[in-house]
């Protein structure tokens, strides 16, 4: 609508009434610019080409509100315009016929005058420059939801839609407001529908606002949080004239809210202390079993200061330090143990767990704390150290006692020695001193030993080895002992079986391989064959032995061969150029330790 002038269409059949109509139009002193019109087809030819602002029609024309007039219209008048059906006939049916299919205004002709016609064009254009200005601000409207992130519509005041955003069709794949009038409800999540439908209805009885959370489907299937809100646009006179809706996507605020509220459930139903303190030593959260703990409520900690409540007097200035550092570098101590306060006074040790609290750029402004009671377990554990200290003492009084016992036993094998002459009864003594000498030596081993359950078999078996060449005269003989021994821990269970075992192979070795002045060499070897089998090799360089020695029946190789079931080995003897004898077994799996380390049992 130009400012200056209101654009006129007429249209009747009738040339004497469209003299008339221009000749009353002319007199309404209104700035006009008119066409006429013979005919329906006259006047959709001018619609093709022109906008115009109102339309003066009679009534036999039509049936052209009803059909081809107002589809003409729709088609092609992209702005505002208004019907002013003109009749020949009084009849008010006609007259309420031509209102409810949208004519603007009804004017008899027969009775129709100058300030009738000016009264309903006057009408008009401000109808119409209202309407020029709806339109505008709607257009400015639409303008500004394309340009935000939000899901905007809009609809009647029946609840029909009449407008969806671009960001809407986006979102949804739906970009015709029909397509979405049948499928709008079943984009909203089936356990969020039910409220949001109840809530509409609500709405357009009481035409008020509302608002509500929900789950939209997005047009791969996926659902995501919105924040919908529906507003009634309402005119000065109060009445509904539209509905507008906006949906604010909050997922991820919905899915941090979720997710803050299944930490605090986890934090308030965590059996240990959990807490949260500035870089001040403020507290900023306390949970119930901190409550339990301390004994101070959550109303009565927070805004409190940390130390104030929980650090003994004499760790004041340790928290203080804390505190200093976290404030300066960002560091905190993240586990450690030590002492805290109760409300009542009572002390109790703790075991605390600190991380940083961290503000999105990475600040540091402050820290949680995960506050467990061990003060009943460390009472239990130093009741276990102080008697497990009370067993080691006894474990170690036990060896030294057995070790003291056997070398008394070995001093009075010696002095029965000393009364003996040679031959077979002082070999015999002094074969059962070296054997006692052996167990002796097993058990000072693991009395010096740091596990009291272990001993290192490389020091055992040198230890052996230069007890038996002074007891047999070996070094006189210039007959070499030479242990090469991988250092290996063995138990109690262990050591003592393989201990005699070994002391009687070098007794024979020493005994039998070198006789009279001649010298030699014997070579001890233990190697791992396995991550638990054993190998142990008494290799010597002497005389040899023949088959029936082998086999013999003797003290010391029934010795042998009942060391060497009680140990689960396999034990073989040759004579090639001196002796060879091998025994291959296995040790107990908590047993063996290679490297040097103690086993512990």
């Amino acid at each position: 609508m130009q400012a200056n002038y209101l654009k006129l269409l007429a249209i009747d059949e009738h040339a004497s009434t469209r003299g008339t109509l221009a000749a009353l139009l002319d007199s309404t002193g209104l700035a006009l610019q008119i066409h006429l019109s013979a005919s329906l087809a006259e006047a959709r030819q001018y619609l093709l080409h022109h906008d115009v602002d109102c339309i003066l029609a009679d009534h036999d024309t039509a049936s052209v509100v009803r059909t081809d007039l107002l589809s003409i219209l729709k088609r092609y008048q992209k702005t505002p315009y208004c019907v002013i059906v003109l009749s020949h006939d009084t009849n008010e049916r006609i007259a309420e016929e031509a209102l409810a299919h949208g004519a603007f205004d009804y004017l008899d002709v027969q009775e129709l005058n100058t300030g009738q016609l000016r009264v309903a064009l006057t009408r008009c254009r401000s109808w119409l420059e209202q309407e020029f200005r709806r339109v505008a601000t709607e257009n400015r409207l639409r303008s500004l939801t394309e340009g935000i992130p939000q899901l905007v519509w809009s609809c009647s005041p029946n609840g029909r839609i009449d407008y969806l955003s671009r960001q809407w069709a986006d979102y949804t794949g739906v970009t015709f407001a029909k397509d979405l009038q049948v499928a709008w409800f079943t984009r909203i999540h089936s356990d969020d529908r039910d409220n949001f439908v109840d809530a509409w209805k609500k709405a357009l009885e009481a035409e008020q606002d509302f608002q509500l959370l929900c789950r939209i489907r997005r047009h791969d299937g996926v659902f995501r949080w919105f924040d919908t809100r529906v507003t009634a646009r309402k005119d000065s006179d109060g009445r509904l004239t539209q509905w507008i809706g906006s949906h604010t996507d909050i997922t991820k605020i919905e899915e941090a809210r979720l997710s803050q509220a299944h930490l605090a459930a986890i934090v308030e139903n965590s059996q240990d202390a959990i807490i949260a303190h500035d870089l001040q030593g403020r507290v900023t959260s306390w949970n119930t079993s901190a409550e339990r703990l301390f004994l101070y409520s959550a109303q009565e900690a927070i805004g409190q200061h940390l130390q104030d409540l929980t650090v003994p007097p004499h760790l004041q200035s340790q928290f203080e330090q804390h505190l200093s550092r976290l404030s300066d570098t960002g560091v905190s101590q993240p586990h450690y143990e030590t002492l805290r306060r109760r409300r009542d006074g009572q002390y109790i040790d703790v075991a605390i767990t600190s991380s940083l609290v961290q503000m999105v750029d990475g600040r540091v402004q402050g820290a949680a704390k995960i506050v467990r009671d061990i003060t009943d377990r460390k009472r239990f554990s130093e009741q276990q150290l102080a008697s497990l200290q009370e067993k080691e003492t006894l474990l170690k009084e036990v060896y030294h006692r057995v070790k003291n016992n056997l070398q008394v036993i070995g001093s009075l094998f010696n002095m029965q020695l000393r009364q003996l002459p040679e031959g077979v009864a002082h070999d015999a003594l002094r074969e059962s001193a070296d054997r006692v000498k052996a167990m002796a030596l097993v058990h000072e081993k693991l009395y010096q030993s740091a596990s009291l359950s272990s001993i290192d078999l490389a020091a055992y078996v040198g230890d052996l080895c230069t007890n038996l060449a002074s007891s047999t005269g070996a070094n006189s003989r210039d007959i070499i002992l030479e242990p090469t021994i991988e250092t290996i821990q063995v138990g109690l269970e262990t050591a003592v079986p393989l201990g005699l075992l070994l002391n009687e192979l070098l007794t024979n070795s020493l005994k039998h391989g070198f006789p009279g002045k001649k010298t030699g060499h014997v070579r001890i070897t233990i190697d791992m064959l396995d991550d638990d089998t054993l190998k142990l090799e008494v290799i010597d360089n002497g005389v040899g032995f023949d088959d029936t020695q082998a086999t013999g029946k003797s003290l010391g190789l029934k010795l042998i061969r009942i060391l060497s079931r009680q140990l689960d080995g396999e034990f073989t003897t040759k004579s090639k150029n001196g002796s060879h004898s091998r025994l291959v077994f296995r040790l107990p799996a908590p047993e063996l330790i290679s490297g040097g380390a103690d086993t512990s049992y």
